[in-house]
């Protein structure tokens, strides 16, 4: 058996000539598409008539189910058994979870790829685009369809519906992709107190932000009668992609994620690196590194050689994810090694054209998928109704731990003890983390005044963040993913 993409875009954008291009470009043609109407209500009561469960919702005879997932933090053991949240599956769903705990999320694509050619693979786990595509093609993935009934507020609240044509593969929803739980993260940060001390205003477009970056390098901003500031910084990875500099290529309409470097202009696919835009931008950097405002080691350097240079107070105007930037303890060091320093948020550059975009987003998170063989030995529902609980009646257990002990709300939000115990606790916190204000509250509403006496409240950074114009790529997530190597 071969599965096949559904290649329908998400967001109802007219797609005939797409799909000629894709017929063309993977060899034969979608066998269906999963239907995009609403989840049907269940009535309960007719659920258990029909089924094993009561009218409680748990299952009348036990139900053992294996789970295949990551541990929250390498650095931690995974739970124990007597996990509260194992015990709480089994009370209140008469769920028995089998937890297969995987330490190094590295090995994780590997091991469940290991044990689909052993046909043994766990009930329920996590699946990558390569992973759902591999399994669904040797037939040992179960189509999710049937059984979203039993999940409506899970449907719901993380836009199953809307997201369906990514997990689908001839027809069949193989896949269960579910909405992002975290906010959108990347910004532009800028020194403050440098503009200040060479009286410059905040830079908009991109000759303001040349200008400034130019002074930042030449007219010795941190006073230590040395030429050793620059505007701008950057890196490269292992292949040779350019690093830091979305920004600049976003001014140009020239934003592309590498694995989905394409966007859809006039109902076709364009691939971007070969653009007028991406030239233009390229031309633009180009121009940085003559005028001598980049710093001249980001064509060697790595990401954490770019965050130790910003960090130590040598760049101007930075690109970052905000909370690497801003969070306590990714900002300390830059506190305490400037002790007049003063870092903010700005708005990313805007182009010749008018355009501007701080990055491509993609709004795609978990992918879920079941083994057929636990379709086949009737697990099916059972699966569906504890996805429906750690979505609902499980949810706070699942992601904080046990209320009054590992966290309690306090002035309106929740606040969470982080002890390595109850973070043991939290290891599925991912299979539960939907996104919510409160959720992300938790995780982010921190005021900080810092060693250098600058005030940081992170939630007013994040809400900014979000609305930062952006390149959402999230349709071209429906395309499938680049062959292996040596199999182009």
């Amino acid at each position: 058996m071969t599965v096949k993409r559904t290649r329908k875009l998400i967001f109802g954008l007219p797609i005939l000539a797409m799909f000629l291009l894709l017929l063309v470009g993977c060899g034969g043609s979608p066998a269906g598409q999963a239907g995009q109407s609403a989840p049907a209500k269940v009535d309960e009561k007719a659920a258990a008539a029909k089924s094993n469960v009561d009218e409680k919702g748990r299952f009348i005879n036990a139900v053992p189910l294996e789970i295949m997932a990551t541990v929250r933090s390498s650095e931690l053991a995974p739970p124990g058994p007597d996990w509260v949240v194992a015990k709480a599956m089994k009370d209140q769903l008469n769920i028995d979870p089998k937890m297969t705990w995987v330490t190094q999320s590295g090995e994780f694509d590997r091991l469940v790829l290991t044990r689909g050619a052993a046909n043994d693979l766990p009930d329920v786990f996590l699946c990558s685009a390569n992973l759902a595509l591999n399994l669904g093609n040797q037939g040992l993935l179960a189509d999710w369809t049937p059984y979203l009934q039993f999940m409506p507020t899970f449907v719901k609240e993380r836009e199953v519906e809307r997201l369906k044509p990514i997990g689908t593969y001839d027809g069949k929803l193989l896949a269960l992709v579910t909405k992002s739980p975290d906010p959108y993260k990347q910004s532009v940060a800028i020194r403050k107190d440098w503009l200040d001390k060479l009286g410059l205003q905040t830079p908009k477009t991109l000759d303001e932000f040349l200008a400034v970056m130019k002074a930042f390098t030449e007219k010795d901003p941190d006073g230590n009668g040395q030429k050793d500031t620059f505007g701008w910084s950057a890196a490269t990875d292992t292949t040779g992609q350019l690093l830091r500099f979305e920004p600049i290529f976003g001014a140009f309409g020239a934003l592309a994620d590498p694995g989905l470097p394409w966007r859809i202009e006039n109902n076709k696919l364009v691939f971007v690196p070969t653009t007028p835009e991406r030239l233009e931008a390229l031309k633009f950097i180009n121009r940085m590194n003559q005028e001598g405002v980049v710093d001249p080691d980001w064509k060697t350097q790595k990401d954490s050689d770019f965050r130790n240079k910003w960090k130590s107070g040598k760049i101007g105007i930075i690109y970052e994810d905000w909370c690497a930037g801003f969070c306590s303890g990714n900002y300390d060091p830059f506190a305490n090694a400037n002790p007049t320093g003063r870092l903010v948020d700005i708005e990313p550059p805007v182009g010749p054209g008018g355009k501007s975009a701080i990055s491509w987003w993609n709004r795609t998170g978990n992918r879920y998928c079941m083994s057929q063989r636990a379709a086949d030995q009737g697990k099916g529902e059972a699966i569906a109704r504890l996805m429906e609980w750690i979505n609902g009646p499980g949810y706070l257990l699942t992601i904080h731990g046990v209320e009054g002990q590992m966290w309690k709300r306090e002035g309106g939000k929740i606040v969470v003890d982080q002890s390595n115990d109850f973070r043991i606790v939290r290891a599925l916190s991912a299979w539960a983390a939907k996104g919510s204000d409160e959720e992300l509250r938790a995780r982010y509403d921190q005021t900080t005044t810092f060693k250098n006496g600058q005030t940081i409240p992170i939630w007013d950074v994040l809400e900014r963040a979000q609305k930062n114009p952006k390149v959402d790529i999230t349709d071209l997530a429906v395309l499938p993913p680049a062959p292996a190597e040596g199999r182009r």
